[in-house]
């Protein structure tokens, strides 16, 4: 920590580690006395690759366009896609990933595409061949992979003094971009935290789920014995096993929880490495479920949706009437309504911020045309929010960052119209 008083860069491996690292900072700067203080350079790897070519750029040292990673890994999905020369496979957006996972390979350990023509194997000519027209792709429009970056970048991209933090090992690609940095008199340091002793005990269990429910009680009981102990548990495929651990910590460190089925909001005593699906998070599902409620189609029409989208104008002053809503129109056998005909129901049921809301969405997809570019979706998604009053007032730092997530993946998708052209 004393580095960064002296204007240190750290670069992490991951945003989870660089986000520990900001919080231990302004933690000691406020044990310190400090009311105020300078944010500290800290960032992944990947944040100083794209910051850094952003440098070079408006320095006129680079003149390619940045891709990002979500429109490289779209445009492989539709190359494999469109190969008339690729066998029949049950999901070739999944194998469009794999192939593009495997450019990624063969730039971060510095293999030649030509190595590709020492294996005859169906495989690697359809690699050879998606990666010959991804190159052709990138050339007609000037882009710049992110795997490619590094061995573009100059040294006057930098700042003066790096700190390698938390890399228990380093590709070749970065090895030398490294490397070529310190040739260039940049200041590098590696660390690695401190080294413990430990005793490695192997235990069989009979399946996933039984493994997962005994680390949760190993956990417990160690807790239990030192509670100031911090633990980790490390479980390969942590994304998809999310929930199995979650209710299996839950069942041993907040038992209460299980009454319920599990609490809603994240616990305060673990915390899971792996983020839960943006869709998840209910600011953000109640985006979705508004987008769905007006351009959800003719054969579901869904706007009985916004009855229950808590994040949405009025919501607080008109629940109990709303709730009533819901029941008359249930007990009526209405499944499904139309913006239209939940609005006059909203109107005779003492739900006018609800109506009002239904108005103006109405009002907004009034005049849409049926296919525009995904910048301009992603503009009219954000003017249609609005007008029912989403995401409402005063927010906590959860709900703002998660909007703030929510905004960066629609311009994200905005940014994929060389890749897309006009979508319905």
């Amino acid at each position: 920590m004393e580095s960064l008083a002296d204007g240190e860069t750290i670069v992490t491996p991951t945003r989870r580690l660089a986000y520990y690292l900001k919080e231990r900072w302004n933690e000691a700067c406020l044990a310190g006395g400090l009311r105020v203080w300078r944010t500290p350079d800290i960032l992944t790897w990947d944040a100083l690759i794209e910051r850094s070519f952003v440098h070079d750029r408006q320095a006129g040292r680079l003149h390619a366009r940045w891709l990002p990673v979500s429109t490289a890994r779209l445009k492989w999905q539709r190359i494999v896609r469109a190969d008339g020369e690729t066998l029949a496979v049950l999901a070739k957006d999944g194998l469009g990933a794999a192939a593009y996972r495997s450019w990624q390979r063969l730039h971060d350990y510095l293999i030649p595409v030509s190595a590709l023509d020492e294996t005859d194997t169906a495989e690697a000519a359809a690699l050879r061949r998606w990666i010959h027209r991804y190159r052709r792709w990138l050339d007609a429009g000037n882009w710049l992979d992110p795997s490619q970056a590094p061995a573009l970048l100059s040294s006057e991209s930098l700042p003066g003094s790096l700190r390698m933090f938390g890399f228990d090992s380093m590709t070749p690609a970065q090895e030398a971009f490294l490397t070529r940095m310190q040739d260039a008199r940049v200041d590098i340091r590696k660390s690695r935290g401190h080294a413990r002793q430990g005793r490695c005990i192997k235990v069989t269990l009979d399946d996933e789920r039984e493994e997962i429910d005994a680390a949760a009680r190993w956990a417990a009981h160690r807790l239990q014995e030192r509670p100031g102990d911090r633990l980790a548990l490390v479980v390969p495929g942590l994304r998809e096993r999310r929930q199995d651990v979650r209710r299996a910590l839950n069942a041993v460190l907040e038992p209460g929880s299980t009454l319920t089925g599990g609490s809603s909001a994240p616990s305060g005593l673990f915390e899971l490495a792996a983020a839960a699906p943006l869709s998840s998070v209910a600011l953000v599902a109640d985006a979705f479920e508004v987008l769905t409620a007006f351009i959800g189609g003719d054969d579901d029409a869904g706007a009985e949706r916004m009855l229950e989208v808590r994040y949405c104008r009025g919501f607080e002053q008109e629940a109990l009437a709303r709730a009533g809503l819901d029941a008359r129109r249930l007990s009526r056998g209405q499944r499904s309504l139309s913006p239209q005909q939940l609005e006059s129901l909203a109107e005779r049921y003492d739900c006018a911020e609800l109506a009002a809301a239904l108005q103006a969405g109405s009002q907004k997809i009034g005049n849409w045309s049926e296919k525009v570019l995904p910048s301009i979706w992603a503009k009219r998604f954000f003017e249609l929010l609005d007008s029912v009053g989403w995401p409402g007032e005063a927010l906590d730092s959860p709900e703002h960052q998660a909007r703030q997530r929510w905004q960066a993946l629609l311009a994200d998708f905005g940014a994929t119209e060389e890749v897309t052209g006009d979508l319905s």
